[in-house]
């Protein structure tokens, strides 16, 4: 009977084992589809903002020279635009000419984000920025900057703030399930948008998941976290989309069977060692009486 039992008990431990791993693995591929699907709406999102822009940029107001025409012309283009809190003009040199937000005339003294200006100033090419708070609306936001070229020679660059919180609804309506943290960083891997937007701390998950690789799965906040977590980042921003998952959202379930398994083989080999013993109890008591 034991010789029986233990085979069967070893192969639920196994079969248990083998339920963990595939539920990780599980785990691994969703949360992989789910990383690629969330930095395509980002781009999607943020590709339909700059073609928004660029026409902006194509102004004949600019062509002609109309600091004026133009800067009446974006404070319109800016009522449109929800995701965008201001769009400032400057000239290829740095020089800042004006600003939506601001009456015309007002103009900042100080720029911000400045590598990815110089980027799009020298190059000619749309540039992706990273987080920083701007002189005219004084709130963190992250800059797509667009060139305006003629002759082959960058005149002016259009710069256009946007709001954090327009990348964070475009998370969310990716619907991440409830017990995920889903966030978008810029390429200095500072958070622009997170959901949920707290618990466990910014700082704790920030630090986990800059360590966090394209195919990876296993990190640990700050806090003590043991979080399952991959990455991917955008070819086009350059932005990165990071979900991590509590080890015990995935690995419960399974373990929990597991020790269901455990637990019923334990029985059955203690069942076994009863009813063994009484048999060889009752067959000795007959023994004895026969001899």
């Amino acid at each position: 009977m034991l010789a029986a039992t233990v085979p069967l008990v070893a192969l639920a431990v196994a079969f248990g084992g083998f339920l963990v791993q595939q539920k990780r693995e599980t785990a691994r591929q969703e949360a992989t589809g789910r990383v690629l699907a969330l930095i395509t709406a980002v781009d999607t999102a943020v590709a339909a903002s700059e073609t928004a822009l660029r026409t902006l940029a194509a102004s004949s107001n600019l062509s002609r020279g109309d600091l004026k025409g133009f800067h009446e012309e974006s404070r319109r283009f800016l009522e449109t635009q929800p995701q965008l809190s201001n769009i400032s003009l400057a000239s290829a040199e740095g020089e800042n000419l004006a600003e939506a937000v601001w009456p015309f005339g007002a103009r900042a003294r100080v720029y911000t984000d400045l590598p990815s200006f110089y980027t799009a100033a020298k190059e000619g090419v749309t540039t992706y920025g990273n987080v920083a708070v701007g002189p005219a609306i004084g709130v963190a936001a992250v800059r797509v900057r667009v060139p305006v070229a003629s002759n082959g020679a960058v005149h002016y660059v259009v710069s256009a703030p946007h709001r954090l919180e327009w990348f964070e609804r475009v998370l969310r309506e990716q619907q991440p399930p409830a017990e995920w943290m889903v966030a978008l960083l810029d390429s200095n891997k500072q958070f622009m948008a997170r959901v949920p937007p707290s618990t466990p701390s910014a700082s704790s998950v920030q630090a986990a998941l800059q360590g966090v690789a394209a195919g990876s799965f296993t990190a640990r906040t700050l806090d003590g976290q043991a979080i399952y977590a991959t990455s991917a980042t955008s070819a086009r921003t350059g932005w990165t989309v990071a979900v991590a998952v509590p080890q015990h959202v995935i690995d419960g379930p399974a373990w929990r069977v597991l020790i269901v398994l455990l637990a019923c083989g334990t029985v059955a080999l203690v069942i076994t060692v009863i009813v063994a013993l009484k048999l060889a109890g009752r067959l000795t008591a007959d023994y004895r009486r026969a001899s």
